[in-house]
């Protein structure tokens, strides 16, 4: 009697803690998903570009395939279905992923502005790389398809062979995304630094401070996932509730949150700034994320070279014009004192040394 007790009141203490789990996954996506459907709307209803649009549609269904789990941990907590779960959370991971490569494309295109040749290989590595994740996505709920849908067929799967492939096949997926992103950032960073000299220092610094940032959460965002999923592969003693926050949480809402804010500058359909996001760009404190993640003017395939490369470009023209304008006045002066020296020519020689 005494063991039965223990039992049930030890699987009251598991329901209880698988409770807790879903209300703080379900508040917390729920929330997310509220701020992801707001801004797709101002980008539906402000007719961004397309690659834009669908950038936060993923970005809203790998938000929303989270709040099933939540749902049967909350109202369905001795349910022994565990298939479509798992291919939900699959699903989002796959989803995140196509969200980061994206990101990691608008970068790229800021980097190579006006490299064509460089701009069309990281696209075509981001391709293969989305193609493949396409491929395993599919063939995933094929592979399960061969156990039942029960706690029998869920033991059977945790201990195969077959689970094992598909866990570090994530970790794949994480570490060759996570490199992705965090080297087009870096990449991107160094861009920022050689505009220093082209653009106010104050918008460099600003953008420099968001940037890293962004590098910043990504990185410790993979790293934490990796970290819980190692953990739990060691048999490491963690309560639900921690593992949930390090495997799930953190990795799935920090990023979320900062791709949300490098993608809020809104472009209606001739790419120009509209509503609030272009009344905050203007003055000393703008920053360069308007050149950040915008798709080519001219409407090319290419993403995120457009303002960014005709800016850097520009800034660069005006200033060789304006260093050979210099060395036409210093020349000029150097005339003037090896000329006779009239008061006209004094006049003259004075005036341009002034400037």
């Amino acid at each position: 009697m005494d063991d039965e007790d223990s039992s049930e009141t030890l699987r009251q203490k598991q329901l209880a803690a698988l409770r807790v789990c879903g209300w703080l996954t379900l508040l917390l996506y729920v929330a997310l998903s509220m701020a992801v459907v707001w801004r797709t709307s101002l980008h539906f209803l402000y007719s961004s570009r397309g690659a834009k649009k669908a950038f936060h549609l993923t970005l809203l269904v790998s938000t929303l395939l989270q709040l099933p789990e939540a749902i049967e941990w909350i109202w369905f907590p001795t349910s022994q279905s565990w298939e479509v779960m798992y291919v939900c959370r699959l699903y989002a991971l796959l989803l995140l992923s196509f969200c980061k490569s994206y990101l990691a494309i608008c970068w790229a295109g800021v980097v190579s502005a006006g490299q064509q040749l460089a701009r069309r290989r990281i696209t075509k590595l981001v391709t293969v790389l989305n193609a493949l994740l396409v491929l395993w996505g599919v063939l995933v709920p094929i592979l399960l398809s061969q156990y039942s849908d029960d706690i029998y067929g869920q033991y059977s799967f945790m201990h195969s062979t077959l689970r094992g492939v598909m866990t570090y096949s994530g970790v794949v997926i994480v570490l060759a995304y996570g490199v992705l992103l965090g080297y087009q950032g870096f990449r991107l960073r160094r861009r920022l630094l050689l505009a220093r000299g082209t653009v106010p220092a104050s918008s460099v610094e600003k953008s420099l401070n968001q940037l890293m940032l962004a590098i910043f959460i990504f990185i410790v965002s993979d790293i934490v996932r990796l970290l819980a999923l190692l953990l739990n592969e060691m048999g490491t003693p963690m309560s639900m509730i921690v593992y949930l926050i390090l495997y799930n949480i953190i990795p799935n809402v920090f990023p979320t949150i900062c791709m949300l804010y490098l993608m809020r500058r809104l472009t209606g359909r001739g790419g120009s700034d509209v509503g609030v996001s272009h009344i905050k760009g203007v003055g000393g404190k703008r920053t360069l994320s308007k050149y950040m993640t915008e798709p080519d003017s001219d409407g090319s395939s290419s993403t995120g070279s457009d303002s960014a490369g005709q800016a850097y470009n520009d800034n660069a023209i005006t200033r060789a014009q304006w260093e050979a304008q210099q060395q036409y006045l210093a020349h000029q002066i150097q005339s003037a004192r090896e000329a006779q020296h009239s008061p006209a020519f004094c006049w003259v020689r004075e005036s341009m040394e002034l400037r």
